[in-house]
C-alpha cells in the first residue's frame, strides 16, 4: 500500500465516523511535525530490549560481534532533496544522482542493525564509526563488543578512540599501513608500536582524544597476517590478545563481517530502503529509520522461527 492508502486506514480504524478524509499534501505537510527521533528511539529500545532481556543472546566467546561498514542510496532527485543532502562540487555534480551515505553497524550472528544513520556522502565513515561507538557506549556493554571493520577505515584515531572506551576492534589493513612496521616483524603475529607524532595526531578531529594520545606516546597494535587464499596474506589489526583468539581465530572472525553486506542487501531489496515517501529531509530520515525497524523486526522473528525449526 502507498503511505496515503495506510493513513486513511489507519484513520479509519481509530477514529470510526469520526474520520472524514485528507488529501495526500495533507499528509505530507502534517508529517513534517514529526520528529525523525521517535523512529530512532522505537528501533534502538526495540534492541536494548531485546540485548537486555536474553543476556546470552548472540554471544560468540562472550563477545557480540558487529560488522560496521556503509553504503550509498539513491534519494528522490528533485532540487528541495539536493538542497537538504548536499553533494559536494554543485557545479560538477548537478547532472548526477542525488545520493546519500548510510552507515551501520549489524550483528554478525543475530543479523540486527545496532545503530545507524543516514547522511550527506560528503560525511567521513571514521567519524560515523566513531558515532556509533558513542551511541552504542550509551546503550550496551561495549567492553564485549568486538567491532570489524575493512580496508576503509585504518584510523589510528579510530583504534585509539576503541582501546579509549576499553572494547574490541578487528580491521583489514590495505598493504600501505604500518608498511615499514610490518617488514620488521619476525613472525605473522605480533605486537607493533606506533609512534604518536605530530603528522599523526593532526588527523585527529576529537581534541580531548588527541591529547589523550600524546601523552600515550605510542600505539600497542597486534598484526596478524592471514592466509585466505590469495597471492600475499591479509593483514589484519586488532587489540584482542593471543590469549583470547588465536591468528587462525582472528581469520576465521574477519570471515563474518560478510554478514553487513547481505544486511545491506536486504535493507535495500527486500526492505526498500531507497523507495522513500517524500522529498524532505524529515520524510527521508522517517522513513530509513522506521524501516530499520521493520527491518530488525523481522530479523528477529527469522531468528525465532529458526530456533523453533531447529
Amino acid at each position: 500500500c502507498t503511505g496515503y492508502i495506510e493513513t486513511i486506514r489507519f484513520f479509519t480504524i481509530w477514529l470510526k465516523n469520526d474520520f472524514k478524509t485528507i488529501s495526500s499534501q495533507g499528509i505530507g505537510k502534517q508529517r513534517m511535525f514529526i520528529d525523525p527521533k521517535v523512529f530512532i528511539d522505537m528501533y534502538e529500545c526495540f534492541i536494548d530490549e531485546l540485548y537486555s532481556k536474553f543476556s546470552g543472546f548472540s554471544k560468540f566467546q562472550g563477545y557480540i560481534i558487529g560488522a560496521c561498514d556503509g553504503s550509498i542510496v539513491d534519494l528522490p532527485n528533485v532540487t528541495l532533496t539536493r538542497e537538504e543532502f548536499p553533494v559536494g562540487d554543485e557545479n560538477l555534480l548537478k547532472e548526477k544522482r542525488i545520493r546519500a551515505r548510510v552507515s551501520c553497524i549489524l550483528d554478525v550472528h543475530s543479523k540486527h542493525i545496532l545503530t545507524a544513520k543516514i547522511v550527506e556522502t560528503t560525511v567521513n565513515e571514521i567519524d560515523l564509526a566513531i558515532e556509533h561507538l558513542e551511541n552504542l557506549r550509551q546503550r550496551l556493554d561495549i567492553t564485549k563488543l568486538i567491532t570489524i571493520y575493512d580496508r576503509g577505515y585504518p584510523s589510528i584515531e579510530l583504534m585509539t578512540k576503541i582501546i579509549d572506551l576499553n572494547s574490541k576492534f578487528l580491521i583489514r589493513l590495505p598493504k600501505n599501513v604500518f608498511i615499514h612496521q610490518i617488514k620488521q616483524m619476525k613472525s605473522n603475529d605480533e605486537i607493533i608500536q606506533i609512534n604518536m607524532i605530530n603528522s599523526r595526531l593532526n588527523n585527529f578531529d576529537d581534541e580531548n582524544l588527541k591529547e589523550k594520545a600524546r601523552k600515550m606516546g605510542r600505539l600497542e597494535i597486534r598484526i596478524a597476517l592471514v592466509d585466505i587464499g590469495k597471492d600475499e596474506p591479509e593483514i589484519l589489526a586488532t587489540n584482542l590478545t593471543p590469549e583470547e583468539f588465536t591468528t587462525e581465530d582472528l581469520k576465521e572472525l574477519y570471515k563474518k563481517r560478510w554478514t553487513v553486506e547481505t544486511g545491506f542487501d536486504r535493507l535495500k531489496n527486500l526492505i526498500e530502503i531507497e523507495d522513500f515517501s517524500g522529498i524532505r529531509r524529515p520524510i527521508i530520515e522517517q522513513d530509513f529509520y522506521a524501516h530499520l525497524f521493520v527491518y530488525n523486526l523481522a530479523m528477529t522473528i527469522k531468528n525465532h522461527a529458526e530456533n523453533n525449526i531447529t
